[in-house]
């Protein structure tokens, strides 16, 4: 009988219909930052140092069950004999939500890590570039630049994937719906039968990351997909840069920017990521300008927009992903284009624990903080769980500015440093009380 058999069963009375398959159907996904320097092939690579990689795993078996079950990844350095490798990151296909209902010793039962899926990639490090176009102007010519575009994978993303935290599985639905383009793309599916429009929108308050999801997604889309796409890309219009003084222009630059991606597209070595903050800009509701609040040039934007991304949603190889903080300011012709449509909300209690916990271990890591004992354990957990509470509502970028301002006040006060743990905690706790005092008064 399987050792493991009992626990197991007992795990999955607590997973109800295909959860038990979802289960079974674990494996670990593992992803290879090869030295921009190595002259190795990645078939090379993958022949020789998964043989030593998955042994190293084994040896190490429960502490990386571990780290998987608490944080969902992993991420370590890598010292390969011929110094080929930078990164190796570990994650599960399976939310972290899941596998909270999982003891380590029930997903241990679940993983084998020769059935892992495994991805060899390179970074770009070179920064965005900005497409410039001409308007027609009363006098001439005059430039803007309507979009900037980066190549990927990208070292300017390179950790963002990771430290985006939220409690239900945003990142695992989005991941699965670019997949699925994927697969019907491949599939040749008929998209007058079975219609996508290839269109993601995000919708939440200000700085709850989902400008940083969104560049996040087409990083993670670059790394997994490179075996199919060699030259993947993402596109980040600016929405302002479209709106001309002159009349009806507005428009025509719409259709130039279009022209200049669906030039892009046409290679099919490339997928492209088209990322549209503040969707509302171009797609803002043609009901206003109706009733006279707009200026009529706004309704030429919008459906010259919308003309667009009809023609464009033939293409394989893109995935439009837009923004707003404003849904209600939104076309309702866009929203019903959108096949997927998430709102991205402040972060609950468990993910700002996490959030802030991650900050402390990176202050730590570098040398800011470092963790002495506090003289009352009682209170020093009282302070952790004040900290927790008191932060309910701040956005994840607030959160995350936060440190920085408390250990510049701390610094103000002591010339100690390192700063003791016990110190910046209460330096942050007294930051995040005048911030709720403050968000009181501008409300």
């Amino acid at each position: 009988m399987d050792p493991n058999s009992s626990s197991l069963n007992n795990s999955s009375n607590n997973i109800t219909g295909g959860g038990v398959k979802k289960i079974q159907d674990m494996k670990l996904i593992i992803e290879i930052l090869v030295n921009d320097q190595c002259s190795i092939s990645f078939d090379e690579l993958r022949k020789h140092y998964l043989v030593k990689l998955y042994a190293q795993f084994e040896l190490n078996r429960s502490q990386l069950i571990k780290q998987i079950k608490r944080h969902g990844y992993l991420s370590i350095g890598s010292a390969d004999d011929h110094m080929a490798i930078d990164r190796v990151s570990v994650y599960c296909n399976r939310s972290i939500q899941m596998l909270e209902l999982l003891s380590e010793q029930e997903i241990s039962a679940y993983v084998q890590f020769e059935r892992s899926s495994v991805f060899f990639y390179k970074q770009y490090k070179e920064g965005a570039s900005n497409e410039e176009l001409f308007e027609d102007v009363g006098s001439g010519e005059q430039t803007v630049s309507p979009y900037q575009q980066w190549v990927l994978p990208n070292i300017e993303f390179a950790t963002l994937w990771d430290n985006l935290i939220y409690d239900d599985s945003v990142k695992e639905r989005l991941l699965s719906y670019a997949s699925t383009i994927l697969l019907f793309s491949s599939a040749k599916v008929d998209s007058n039968i079975v219609s996508n429009n290839k269109i993601v929108l995000l919708t939440g308050p200000p700085g709850s990351g989902k400008t940083s999801l969104a560049k996040a997604l087409s990083q993670k889309l670059a790394i997994r997909h490179s075996d199919r796409y060699a030259y993947p890309q993402l596109i980040e219009i600016n929405s302002h840069s479209l709106f001309s003084k002159w009349f009806s222009e507005s428009g025509k630059l719409v259709m130039k920017v279009f022209e200049k991606i669906r030039e892009i597209l046409d290679d099919p070595s490339c997928f492209v990521t088209l990322l549209i903050d503040e969707v509302e800009s171009l797609a803002a509701a043609r009901t206003a300008a109706l009733s006279g609040s707009e200026p009529t040039d706004s309704i030429r934007v919008v459906n010259a927009f919308l003309t667009q991304l009809d023609q464009i949603k033939s293409y394989p190889n893109l995935l439009i992903v837009a923004t707003s903080n404003l849904t209600t300011a939104i076309d309702l012709a866009f929203i019903d284009r959108a096949d997927l449509k998430l709102f991205i909300g402040p972060p609950s209690l468990s993910a700002r624990k996490r959030i802030l916990k991650s900050i402390d271990k990176e202050l730590m890591d570098k040398g800011i903080l470092y963790a002495n004992q506090p003289i009352d354990k009682k209170q020093q957990k009282a302070l952790r769980s004040s900290i927790y509470t008191s932060t309910n509502g701040f956005s994840g970028r607030s959160l995350r500015k936060l440190p920085f301002l408390s250990v510049a006040n701390y610094q103000t006060k002591s010339l100690e440093f390192p700063i003791p743990l016990a110190e910046y905690q209460i330096e942050l706790n007294e930051l995040i009380q005048r911030e709720k005092e403050f968000n009181k008064v501008i409300v």
